[in-house]
């Protein structure tokens, strides 16, 4: 059983290796393309429509580009969520951002709020029609997501009935994600040209 583990886990890593350097040659103009197409597919969807409440990750590096999501998810009057990696937990915590959160590099060079209070997953009270956005390294046709090792946003995850989404671009896809009991799959994966639902 250990051996299985070990091959999945080697399988991952050499994946996420691949997936990140292929998103890391994107040129900044290009990110920001493809980004914004994401963005404008969401948010001209139903399921941002009926969400009172959006959990969004706040990107860094060569990630999908949320910074206008959250802007429009303000303009529209929902309540907008983050998640704050802390130092000594296996778990994320959360917290209401608002126009005037003010933000510092925290732990893995993520962007993180300062002076907000901290919330469980439960405090946040998602309900089934609010959106969590989540970032990847890959992700499959089939809505598994592949992210970066930790296992913060599964955990995350498993303890909520929001919707959960990922956002990708069309080059981080696989053909097959080598998944764990413990990897939770998503519902939708947004890239600039397509939607995958599960």
């Amino acid at each position: 059983m250990q051996s299985g583990n070990s091959d999945i886990s080697e399988a991952k890593y050499e994946l996420r290796r691949r997936t990140l350097a292929k998103r890391g040659h994107l040129d900044e103009t290009t990110r920001q393309e493809f980004s914004n197409s994401i963005v404008k597919s969401l948010t001209l969807s139903p399921i941002f429509g009926q969400a009172a409440t959006i959990h969004i990750y706040l990107s860094f590096g060569s990630e999908v580009n949320t910074e206008k999501l959250i802007a429009a998810a303000w303009t529209a009057g929902k309540r907008v969520a983050t998640s704050i990696v802390l130092r000594d937990s296996p778990d994320l915590a959360h917290a209401i951002v608002l126009p005037d959160t003010r933000f510092v590099k925290g732990i893995f060079g993520v962007p993180t709020p300062i002076n907000v209070q901290l919330l469980t997953a439960e405090q946040l009270g998602l309900t089934n029609f609010d959106i969590i956005i989540v970032p990847l390294t890959a992700f499959d046709k089939f809505c598994n997501r592949l992210g970066y090792g930790r296992g913060y946003y599964d955990r995350f995850l498993a303890k909520t009935a929001a919707r959960r989404i990922g956002f990708g671009f069309a080059l981080q896809e696989a053909a097959d994600i080598p998944a764990e009991p413990t990897d939770v799959q998503l519902d939708f994966i947004f890239t600039e040209i397509d939607v995958i639902a599960r």
